[in-house]
């Protein structure tokens, strides 16, 4: 994201209730990424997308798709071309 390389901490991909120590569930980011991701204000999926794929699949197996879509997204639905029926 920011492109920062020290001052990093482990940001919780799934909820923080799902306590799991496993290296696939965290991704390192800087403190303010990381405040804005737990507060639901970072869309992170574009910035984790194709590297964190094995941390992304991770989210998944404790959450589901969609919660892990929605939590890695900030909410947000991907934007769908009209179709041209």
């Amino acid at each position: 994201m920011c492109q920062r390389t020290s001052g990093l901490v482990p940001a919780h991909l799934a909820r923080h209730d799902v306590r799991c120590e496993h290296p696939d569930c965290v991704v390192p980011m800087c403190v303010m990424h990381q405040r804005a991701f737990e507060a639901g204000h970072l869309d992170l999926l574009r910035y984790l997308e194709p590297r964190w794929r094995q941390e992304i699949a991770h989210t998944v197996m404790h959450v589901g798709l969609i919660t892990a879509y929605r939590r890695l997204t900030a909410g947000r639905f991907p934007s769908v071309a009209p179709s041209r029926d």
